[in-house]
């Protein structure tokens, strides 16, 4: 049912171009998770302007594995307002 809950994505596009594409599929209240590279808090600089426009909120980069995996995982995750 739309619109949705959450959004996830995977090596699609930077942020910048990401953000537009997926919140209008979100509900308020909804989540959009990301996997990104390891540049991802340059990405998330770029984006500022995005995050606003987007009224995004409890935007933060979380890292998974660390002191597990060899390489670790980045998820740019928000809220949808």
């Amino acid at each position: 049912d739309w619109p949705l809950d959450q959004i996830t994505a995977r090596a699609v596009s930077a942020l910048s171009t990401l953000i537009p594409l997926a919140v209008p599929l979100v509900r308020s209240g909804g989540e959009l998770l990301f996997m990104k590279g390891e540049r991802v808090h340059d990405e998330l600089t770029a984006a500022q302007k995005q995050i606003r426009k987007a009224h995004l909120y409890d935007v933060e980069v979380l890292v998974l594995g660390e002191g597990i995996t060899p390489e670790l995982t980045r998820v740019f995750r928000a809220k949808v307002d």
